[in-house]
């Protein structure tokens, strides 16, 4: 049983006629090998996103931190600039008297 126009290695068993172009039976086999070759087992590593989320997220907790320790930093600025501008004003008389004096 022969096709007309087609070489013997083309027509399959009972006359079936195979079009699938010349090397596909080789990359058929090829790809049917590699599914046999042993692969690497266990649980992933992170994906690049993962990853760079995770970097994200730690560069975001150190600046929050930072701008933890910058906010008490101007706080105590502020209070010594207070205590400094209440020791250095000038007092009159009656101030000195009427106030009691600080411990």
């Amino acid at each position: 049983m022969h096709a007309q126009g087609r070489d013997r290695r083309d027509v399959a068993p009972r006359g079936v006629v195979h079009l699938a172009p010349h090397g596909v039976a080789k990359q058929r086999d090829a790809g049917a090998l590699e599914g046999l070759a042993p692969r690497k087992r266990g649980p992933r590593g992170p994906s690049p996103e993962q990853v760079e989320n995770e970097a994200l997220r730690h560069r975001l907790d150190r600046t929050e931190a930072d701008l933890e320790t910058a906010r008490r930093v101007i706080g105590v600025q502020g209070n010594v600039s207070a205590l400094l501008e209440d020791l250095l004003a000038p007092r009159s008389a009656t101030e000195t008297d009427a106030t009691p004096p600080r411990r």
